[in-house]
């Protein structure tokens, strides 16, 4: 009988990532829905991705690269849709991300506790 365990090892081995049907292909003695159910646990567990949606949605394993060393906020957290949203921009790829410039005299001309970047009302 196939586990949840066994099913995580597959994605992490596969070349590429791997959908759901190449998941049943694999394992025909699994049930559809069981699959579905220990996937959303995967990637609620933040061990696998998805990416995609529909009959294209594939999966693989979060690593190095795919931003395991960031923090990751558990489910029992509650965040409002607002922030959820700012960390999915935060998240992304650094190939979506826009170049910003940098003015390195902002930096020069800060004197701690005597220039301030915001207004004193904004402050208190």
């Amino acid at each position: 009988m196939t586990t949840v365990n066994e099913l995580l090892q597959s994605i992490q081995e596969a070349e590429n990532s791997i959908s759901l049907g190449q998941i049943l292909e694999i394992y025909p003695d699994l049930n559809r829905r069981t699959a579905q159910r220990w996937l959303r646990q995967l990637i609620d567990g933040n061990k696998i991705i998805a990416e995609g949606s529909g009959p294209a949605r594939a999966y693989r394993p979060l690593t190095e690269g795919a931003g395991s060393d960031r923090d990751i906020y558990p489910n029992y957290i509650p965040l409002s849709a607002d922030s959820r949203d700012i960390l999915d921009y935060i998240d992304q790829p650094l190939e979506a991300c826009h170049p910003v410039g940098y003015d390195i005299t902002f930096l020069q001309d800060y004197q701690p506790n005597e220039s301030f970047y915001l207004s004193e009302t904004l402050r208190r």
